[in-house]
């Protein structure tokens, strides 16, 4: 009874966190759905464990080996999470990571299309852990081993910050758990079963590092905050430590700088910090974070500046084309809002401007 009390609370806590990660995913899209991949997975192994453990297995066989695939999602997930907090990427080829956990789902196909009687005579037969269920755990400890080290590079290189802290230690002190789940693995295998299994250790030691991670993520959800507390998004985003490293920044500001100039971006008048994280490819929140560590200005304010450096091109290459001309093609709404620009950038008046390099 405590058994199934424990693990309909685990349960209910996985849906209560899946649900907010789910709901909060524009924060940071590919970050949170990679996360949510391996929060899923994590409860659906639970759920299996539960089943085994209870010998509830034997009126539901079908969740055998159910979820012996799932293990290759957590790994992965944790690690395009990281990732994600590095620097902001489309998913793309990065799902390939997954391709793991696609072939293991491929090889165990043949024994999900058997019937339940079929299931529970296979298990009754076996009396020893069979080889192929062997060395998919030692592939499965590998390769999580694999990328959590990577989820701890990642980590350990970005700016100091509460959110960055906390995933590194829970990360390091699952990469630990599971060195020592390995050893239990091993010992089950060449010596003898331990009192608590290897995979209720591995199913409840999942739960509680992806549940902490989660936890940890939605605790400081204003870390990914396109637009806090209400606030104007075409302010800067407030700093909580710093989103990206240096080196990284300014990367991603020579790409957005290149985007803008090769479609003349800022030309558009209606271009919203949206539209334009759309059209750069970039996340609004992101977009807002490196434009103003490299200029020091929100991005409304960073597209005037190009407008203006247009205009003092247009000013002094056509003496004859009317200031309000040059200021709607160059991207601004109004000749009052060009003249405001302008003179914040230049200290002169587009009037002023063009007369100084027109002097007789």
């Amino acid at each position: 009874m405590i058994l199934h009390i424990l693990a309909a609370l685990g349960l209910i806590q996985g849906l209560v966190l899946a649900t907010a990660l789910f709901r909060a995913r524009n924060r940071n899209p590919v970050g949170f759905a990679a996360l949510l991949i391996a929060l899923v997975a994590a409860m659906a192994i639970v759920v299996e464990d539960w089943f085994v453990q209870t010998g509830a297995w034997r009126e539901f066989p079908h969740v055998l080996r159910a979820t012996t695939w799932m293990p290759y999602l957590i790994g992965p997930g944790v690690w395009l999470f990281a990732r994600s907090l590095a620097r902001p990427f489309e998913l793309g080829w990065s799902t390939l990571h997954f391709l793991p956990a696609a072939m293991a789902l491929a090889y165990f196909l043949p024994f999900y299309a058997r019937s339940g009687a079929e299931k529970i005579a296979f298990v009754n037969a076996t009396h020893t852990i069979p080889l192929d269920t062997s060395l998919l755990g030692l592939t499965k400890a590998i390769a999580l081993l694999g990328y959590l080290t990577a989820t701890l590079w990642v980590l350990w290189r970005l700016p100091r910050s509460t959110l960055a802290r906390s995933a590194f230690w829970s990360v390091l002190g699952f990469l630990v758990f599971v060195l020592l789940v390995a050893a239990g693995f091993a010992t089950e295998h060449l010596v003898d079963r331990l009192p608590i299994s290897s995979d209720l250790l591995a199913a409840t030691g999942l739960a509680i590092f992806l549940y902490s991670l989660s936890l940890v993520v939605l605790i400081n959800w204003r870390a990914f905050a396109i637009n806090p507390a209400g606030d104007d998004p075409t302010k800067p985003p407030r700093d909580g430590g710093g989103l990206l490293d240096v080196e990284t920044t300014e990367r991603l500001f020579a790409q957005i700088s290149r985007a803008v100039a090769s479609a003349r971006l800022h030309e558009e008048p209606q271009l919203t910090v949206s539209r334009l994280a759309e059209r750069t490819g970039f996340q609004p929140h992101y977009l807002s974070y490196v434009i103003n560590a490299q200029t020091g200005l929100n991005v409304k304010a960073w597209l005037n500046t190009l407008r203006v450096e247009d205009a003092k091109q247009r000013l002094v290459a056509d003496q004859d084309e009317s200031i309000l001309s040059i200021a709607l093609a160059c991207g601004f709404n109004s000749k009052a809002a060009f003249n405001r620009s302008f003179k914040a950038v230049t200290g002169q008046s587009p009037t002023g401007f063009r007369a100084s390099h027109f002097v007789k």
